[in-house]
């Protein structure tokens, strides 16, 4: 079970502020307009190392309260269980992903043993398991991540619990799990269509605008300056957990990265940005494929780039990011907009459409109803028996995809497109997968979908209509 526990939105310091646990982030821990309040995670892991090593020395207990109250600031604080990770700072615009869990585990799980709470000893339990895959490496990465870990081992281990291995097994499958991304696509946010969410920025600003795009009704639109940067952002890498890292893409198969890309402005004497998907293995980065430069001589007009490669057989994970090409100081406005990565042999139209039919935009009949068990990636889905039936606008006529995020065993439900029966949706399995129900050719304007039949057992998520024919990996 998925733990979603929070102590409160905005807790009071625990320890005195004259200690730094709850003062103003400088840039860097919080780039926001109005700085919050907290610190960074790992200093407040080394801090609570430091005072173990004290409370082991003197059993003094105003150390070991001091522990508790930072571990429970943290969780307070930092705690995203969207991403079974901590934030790097308290800032919630920061970073989140497993890792730190490494460098701050002694600490939170002496104060978890305190605190007897079995919410936090599940998150201390779901953190651990989803880091795993990232604990070692070469280098400060190696330090970071080992430096404490041995003694945050032995505490952890005193947590009351079921065997840790039983538990690892089953959260690495559950992270691999397709399902676990909101759309049935190799890059979990291609169209922005909702937000940037799974996109970091190497600074400037960047967010989601409907005044600019290529297709759909938003894009997104990176704008300031930068120096000294080889991306301007990029999708995320090495979290461990987060769905929207890109990490199943097959070794020794041909891709193909495309997207649209327009640029108004760009520092004269400035190369042209490119994008590229990095291939990467347990080490880092080593290599990737480049698409060709925007074309500087059509500046403000959408334009679309593109590439093949093929997967290099040790490759473990990849990000996607859009390139300076430059170390130079940069000045620029840009806007990205329906990016693809899928195999070359899979079609998949210049502009890819996601149409999403959401479970609390259903309506609902003959007993379907909504529920919630409260765990990322979709907190409600809807639950059988009955109906349940959305209103979609396709943009265009064309082929068209119908896929369906479902749990269960066996036939979940019917599917009817305007009242005619198109296709089965069927379950393999009581866990989430995203299920392919049928590809038919649709004309533009408002269809009714509706998945009718629900079995009682039936699960189910969103619903896309997509005119990517690429399967999800």
């Amino acid at each position: 079970m998925r733990a979603t526990y929070k102590f409160r939105t905005r807790p009071e310091p625990q320890i005195s502020t004259k200690n730094g646990i709850d003062s103003e982030l400088p840039t860097g821990h919080c780039n926001c307009e109005k700085k919050h309040f907290g610190e960074a995670g790992f200093m407040l892991g080394v801090l609570m190392t430091g005072l173990k090593m004290y409370y082991d020395a003197t059993r003094d207990p105003q150390a070991a309260e001091a522990i508790t109250g930072i571990a429970k600031f943290i969780i307070d604080t930092m705690w995203e269980p969207d991403v079974m990770g901590f934030h790097y700072t308290s800032c919630p615009e920061s970073g989140a992903g497993p890792a730190s869990i490494a460098i701050m585990l002694e600490g939170l799980a002496f104060g978890a043993q305190r605190m007897k709470n079995e919410e936090i000893n599940q998150i201390l339990r779901q953190s651990l398991a989803a880091s795993w895959q990232t604990i070692g490496g070469v280098g400060k990465h190696s330090a970071y991540s080992l430096c404490s870990l041995v003694q945050g081992l032995d505490q952890f281990a005193r947590l009351p619990g079921s065997p840790f291995a039983t538990y690892l097994a089953k959260i690495q499958a559950e992270l691999k799990n397709p399902a676990r991304r909101l759309l049935p696509t190799n890059v979990p946010n291609p169209d922005f269509e909702e937000d940037i969410a799974g996109w970091t920025p190497r600074g400037g600003e960047m967010v989601r605008t409907t005044n600019v795009k290529h297709s759909g009704a938003a894009s997104l639109m990176w704008r300031g300056r930068l120096r000294g940067q080889n991306e301007y952002f990029n999708t995320r890498y090495d979290t461990g957990g987060d769905p929207t890292e890109i990490t199943w893409l097959k070794p020794e198969v041909n891709y193909r990265l495309t997207c649209w890309l327009r640029v108004d402005k760009l520092s004269p004497g400035t190369p042209a940005p490119s994008l590229r998907v990095t291939y990467r293995d347990v080490h880092g980065s080593r290599g990737g494929q480049i698409t060709n430069a925007y074309d500087l001589n059509r500046m403000g007009a959408w334009q679309k780039l593109s590439a093949d490669g093929t997967i290099p057989e040790w490759n473990t994970g990849n990000y996607l990011a859009l390139n300076t090409n430059s170390r130079e100081a940069v000045e620029a406005e840009l806007y990205l907009d329906d990016v693809s990565l899928s195999r070359v042999t899979e079609s998949t139209e210049d502009s890819g459409a996601y149409l999403r039919g959401d479970v609390q935009q259903a309506t609902l009949a003959a007993g379907a109803s909504l529920a919630s068990n409260g765990r990322p990636p979709q907190r409600e889905y809807l639950r059988g028996p009955g109906s349940a039936t959305w209103t979609i606008d396709i943009p265009h006529e064309g082929g068209f995809a119908i896929w369906v995020r479902a749990a269960g065993k066996g036939q979940l439900a019917i599917l009817k497109v305007d009242g005619k029966s198109v296709g089965d949706l069927e379950g393999s399995a009581g866990t989430w997968a995203w299920v392919r129900v049928a590809v038919l050719k649709l004309t533009a304007g408002r269809h009714e979908l509706t998945l009718d039949e629900l079995s009682k057992d039936a699960r189910l998520g969103r619903i896309v209509v997509t005119n990517d024919m690429a399967a999800v990996e």
